[in-house]
């Protein structure tokens, strides 16, 4: 079992994460087919970090027999293994026997068969222990998936799995991942290829409609590379983000341009000018003024622009018709109407 577990390392040149939806022999195959960034826990660990194996351990009431294999990743300076203030990350996986051969699999399904789950529409629910299902939120979350498929003119999403759990460490735990950071109920992520979804957020539980928009929109993504201002800002636009919804998140941006005067729309569209989630409601408000002008093929060509600043510049210019300093007024002037606009978006 060790020996597989280290030949699928060496197989991935130590960065699990590139390397976490690349065929391999080393895995069970019916996940491999079923999610296409199959190896849910390496997507976490970092290039380079050092893997020490900490413990094999059986897997109770499994058949066949399975065991977990239990690996810290630390900088590749530490000199001890016991250094936890060097530990980057634990990830776990199964191992278990197939035809005879030990093969590498999720600890996902392990860790989740006995959660309840419900069917509402194309998503199915994993909603974890001393959680109560919301079929409301759940039924509005349908709803919303069908309508943005439609606005956006895109494949309807055959299945999601959708998993409920009260805090995003929660959620990494579910994949095998325990981290020095603690995150608490503060949000959620998606896998999109995978047509997965976890929500540690319990104010949204089933109707986190910042992931469920990333999830939806991945064939509009897929036409080329995009920038964080138009995907992070589209979602947030009809999502909101971090515990608050968009209009909240476009008051806190308002509140730091105010104390940082010299920040402007290049400085929005440029990643890591502001705080990431100012970056975020800087986004979410150019999508709605370019929705307010074109509808929502002008979202689509705004979210299509390109990867950098220069291009994100270039296309609003175009869909705008006007200089890049009137552009940049009416952001700003939306800014200050959107933040002191009351009630829900």
């Amino acid at each position: 079992m060790y020996r597989t577990w280290q030949a699928y390392f060496q197989s991935k040149g130590g960065d699990l994460a590139d390397g976490a939806g690349t065929p391999s022999p080393l895995w069970v195959a019916n996940e491999q087919a079923q999610w296409p960034m199959y190896d849910l826990a390496g997507f976490y660990v970092p290039a380079g970090a050092i893997p020490h194996v900490v413990n094999i351990r059986r897997v109770q009431g499994r058949d066949p027999v399975a065991y977990e294999i239990v690996v810290r990743f630390t900088e590749p300076r530490l000199v001890r293994a016991t250094d936890s203030a060097r530990t980057r990350i634990t990830a776990t996986w199964i191992v278990e026997q197939r035809a005879g051969r030990w093969l590498l699999a999720n600890v996902l399904p392990q860790r989740t068969r006995n959660w309840h789950t419900e069917r509402v529409g194309q998503i199915r629910y994993f909603v974890a222990p001393l959680l109560t299902f919301n079929r409301t939120r759940a039924i509005a979350a349908a709803k919303f998936v069908d309508s943005l498929t439609a606005a956006f003119d895109l494949p309807r999403l055959d299945a999601l799995d959708y998993y409920v759990v009260p805090t995003v460490d929660a959620a990494l735990d579910a994949l095998g991942v325990d981290s020095p950071t603690r995150y608490g109920p503060s949000g959620g992520f998606s896998k999109p290829v995978n047509h997965q979804l976890f929500a540690g957020i319990p104010m949204w539980g089933e109707n986190y409609r910042h992931e469920l928009t990333h999830v939806v929109l991945l064939p509009l993504y897929r036409s080329g590379p995009l920038t964080i201002v138009g995907t992070e800002g589209v979602a947030t636009w009809l999502g909101g983000t971090s515990g608050m919804t968009w209009k909240e998140s476009v008051r806190s941006l308002r509140t730091f341009l105010r104390s940082h005067p010299t920040a402007t729309l290049d400085s929005a569209i440029t990643q890591g000018s502001i705080p990431q989630t100012d970056t975020y409601a800087a986004g979410a408000v150019l999508c709605d003024i370019v929705f307010r002008r074109g509808g929502t093929p002008a979202v689509r060509a705004f979210l299509t622009a390109g990867p950098g600043p220069n291009q994100v510049r270039a296309e609003l210019l175009r869909l705008f018709g006007a200089s890049w300093e009137r552009i940049a007024r009416e952001w700003r002037a939306a800014v200050d109407t959107i933040a002191a606009e009351g009630g829900p978006a």
